[in-house]
């Protein structure tokens, strides 16, 4: 799963809030700080390392934890390679289920890791120490760790060797620190980093009054509870086990006066539990219900589920007598392609080989096939043969993290070139790492005369030398053709994997009926996954498949700029009888799956048979995308036969699809029919059995000016589906509308249901996380 998913899981639960100045605890500022170096550790002897030593050490820090501990690793790493000359792997502490953490390994902790030698530093302290061999550079939060990365990198490189103290400790003094709560002194408990201003304000307010540790090696730790036995009205503390609870109402409440109030509590009685109380529950719908990160965590399990069996779907079966030719890495284009010991090699056999319907060409699993642009025959089957991992088809050119192949431009510090790039259609973006972080693009608009950044809507007269943003890129198609990035050093030597989304289909269905594509993985992308254009397209089918990092290239100048796309599966015209089932879809700059036609006038267009099924989408602007639109109102194009069933859609409008143009930014939706335009007519439209988890922008924008002929409105029915939100959002749209520029969001609240009416069957649940105030 993407690392972006465990991020926004917690802004899910526990979005933000008010700033920490503004609850008023903390306007005497920072503790002043001491150093520590005498305490029961004070005699543990120093570690002294060649710089060759050193290098056979992993950089490790925290699977969840902040920016600032993230970064100090980062620039731990990238430091320690321009003074000592040598490369570091890095990696979070994220241990698989029935593993055990590692014992006597060479690694530096940077921060609270799950090793135990990192755990218990306090709130503003940090420690530089060593243990086991491993080397301990941690703080009691994410800017005391990197104040400890800094204290390391300025004392203790130099000389040709790293010298680590026995014990180094800087902390400061704590005014509560004897506080206990049942009997536990309050110092001993750890607060779990998660991505929520309540937890901040907490965390914060604990750390510098009662010194609590960065992780408990007693296994205490705090947690803010979301309960329905508590009234909204109220909240309760109690002590389960290890665990502090400070527990809120989880439909009404919101965590942040939850814990406002229970800082007043410690404030004017310390060290008193307060009981759990039994407050009335009020039931309002059994439809409506509160989130705990506990049901979060259990749908995340069904989709990561659901993923491992896309990932593992077996080789489908291939009827008797049918024509088959493989396509191997280690093949051959003069071999005859008929059986595995004698396959092609090249995407370009297969689409300049006449192959008639009815055919399956097979790619071999564990391989890749960069360049990719296949080009579908009618009546064939495009799947993989072997064993191993799905085949890929990978839009990127070739690993970029090289080096030699990137050049400082002219001009700039901090800005590079890609060697060869000159020679690619336009890149719509980069991705580091496979997938810890990835590059903005810049894109232009010309308006009298002056070019503009029309990503970030300031000046772009520059070109490549306006780059400012770390890995924000821009490139230069139709100038000097070349790539450029920011980038605070040589992208090569910063990132162990660099792969480009160069523009073009990784997959074209032009006109082609009868196609399935199955078992394949598609990757970097520039343009679509899978992209189909037909004047009426049948039969097409896209099944146990996956999709990661697709779009982002400029499609055309419309407006005086350029405009960028890139979906994992389109079909744009009519169609019938199109299917996309049981496929994974992550970081996909526009849909991840689309139907689509902007017609004129009485041009018909109608999609019949339309099915989106069981697949996993996450991070995508739209989960699932459609319009039939440019219509009048005698235009009889229609959506007859539109079925959304049984997927998991996580987190619209997060991830790659945050670089879009700045005024483009505020659309997103799992499901998003186009309202600007006339159009959209449909019936026999039903949304069922889905989960719809988190959005950036609003759960669903659907809407239609046009009635069916029967008088029927085109809106879809609901039935058995679970949104998930925070409480006070934007649901979004369902509306039967004759203006279909008037925007007006329904919010994501307790009238949810009377807004939808008749359209939910009453089996529709809808899940309130803690309101975003």
């Amino acid at each position: 799963m993407s690392k972006f998913g465990n991020r926004i899981i917690a802004c899910l639960l526990l979005p933000a809030m008010l700033a920490l100045g503004a609850c008023g605890f903390f306007s005497g500022g920072n503790e002043p700080e001491t150093e520590i170096e005498t305490d029961e550790n004070a005699n543990r002897p120093e570690l002294v390392l060649s710089y060759a030593e050193l290098g056979q050490y992993k950089v490790i820090y925290p699977d969840s934890t902040d920016r600032a501990t993230i970064s100090a690793a980062d620039r731990l790493v990238t430091s320690i390679g321009s003074a000592c000359g040598i490369t570091l792997t890095s990696d979070t502490d994220y241990i698989g289920k029935t593993k055990t953490v590692p014992t006597g390994t060479k690694e530096i902790l940077v921060g609270a890791t799950n090793r135990p030698e990192s755990v218990g530093v306090r709130y503003l302290d940090y420690l530089v120490t060593n243990e086991n061999e491993r080397i301990v550079i941690s703080g009691g939060n994410g800017e005391k760790t990197a104040e400890a990365v800094n204290w390391f990198l300025e004392n203790c490189i130099g000389e040709g060797k790293v010298t680590v103290p026995g014990w180094h400790r800087n902390g400061a003094e704590y005014p509560n620190e004897n506080t206990t709560v049942g009997g536990i002194p309050l110092k001993n408990f750890s607060f779990p980093m998660v991505a929520g201003s309540a937890d901040d304000t907490l965390r914060e307010y604990l750390g510098k009054k009662y010194g609590i540790v960065s992780k408990s090696s007693d296994g205490y730790e705090i947690h803010l509870v979301a309960d329905q036995s508590v009234n909204a009205t109220e909240y309760a503390v109690r002590l389960n086990d290890k665990i502090l609870e400070i527990v809120g109402s989880s439909i009404l409440s919101n965590m942040e006066i939850v814990v406002t109030n229970f800082i007043s509590k410690l404030e004017t009685e310390g060290t008193k539990v307060i009981p759990l109380l039994n407050a009335e529950v009020m039931v309002i719908s059994e439809q409506l219900r509160s989130v705990t990160q506990a049901d979060v965590d259990a749908l995340r399990a069904k989709s990561d589920q659901m993923i491992s069996e896309i990932q593992n779907t077996p080789n489908i079966a291939i009827p008797s007598g049918a024509k088959v030719y493989y396509v191997s890495p280690t093949g051959n284009d003069s071999n005859n392609g008929t059986s595995q010991a004698t396959p092609w090699k090249t995407i370009d056999k297969v689409n300049s080989s006449s192959l008639s319907s009815g055919s399956y060409v097979c790619f071999e699993r564990g391989g890749i096939w960069r360049n990719a642009a296949l080009v579908t025959k009618a009546g064939v089957t495009y799947t993989a043969y072997g064993t191993g991992a799905k085949p890929i088809l990978c839009g990127s050119p070739e690993n970029g993290a090289v080096s030699s192949k990137w050049k400082r431009a002219s001009g700039v510090v901090d800005v590079w070139y890609y060697v060869g790039s000159d020679a690619w259609k336009d890149v719509g973006t980069l991705v580091f790492n496979d997938g810890e972080a990835y590059a903005a693009k810049i894109v232009r608009k010309w308006v009298d005369g002056q070019v503009y950044d029309f990503t970030n809507n300031r000046s772009f007269s520059n070109g490549y030398k306006d780059l400012t943003d770390d890995l924000s890129f821009f490139h230069d198609v139709g100038g000097t053709g070349l790539l450029y990035l920011c980038s605070e050093e040589n992208p090569g030597l910063r990132f162990r994997s660099i792969e480009f989304n160069v523009a073009g289909n990784l997959v074209s269905v032009n006109g082609t009926n009868d196609v399935t594509v199955t078992n394949i993985a598609f990757r970097h992308g520039g343009s679509h996954g899978v992209g189909a254009n037909g004047t009426y397209l049948k039969n097409l089918t896209v099944k146990d498949c996956t999709f990661e990092w697709i779009g982002g290239s400029v499609h055309r100048v419309n407006d005086n700029h350029e405009t960028r796309f890139g979906n994992g599966v389109e079909i744009y015209g009519g169609c019938e009888n199109y299917t996309v089932e049981h496929c994974w879809f992550d970081q996909i700059y526009d849909a991840a799956v689309t139907h689509q036609y902007s017609g004129v006038g009485n041009t018909v267009y109608n999609a019949k048979n339309v099915k989106y099924l069981n697949n996993v989408i996450e991070h995508c602007v739209y989960s699932i995308e459609y319009f039939y639109s440019g219509c009048e109102e005698d235009n009889p194009s229609v959506m007859d036969g539109f079925l959304i069933e049984g997927n998991y859609c996580w987190y619209a409008s997060y991830g790659l699809c945050e670089t879009r143009p700045s005024q483009d930014r505020s659309w997103g939706a799992h499901i998003k029919g186009r309202s600007s335009r006339t159009g959209n007519r449909a019936k026999n439209y039903v949304i069922r059995n889905n989960y719809f988890i988190g959005c950036k922008d609003r759960l669903v924008q659907i809407t239609s000016n046009l009635y069916n002929p029967d008088g029927s409105d085109s809106m879809p029915t609901f039935s058995g589906n679970v949104f998930v939100l925070e409480y006070g959002k934007k649901f979004g749209q369902v509306e039967q509308r004759s203006d279909p520029g008037n925007q007006i969001d329904a919010k994501f609240d307790l009238d949810v249901i009377a807004y939808l009416g008749g359209k939910t069957d009453g089996t529709d649940q809808f899940w309130f996380a803690p309101a975003n105030q």
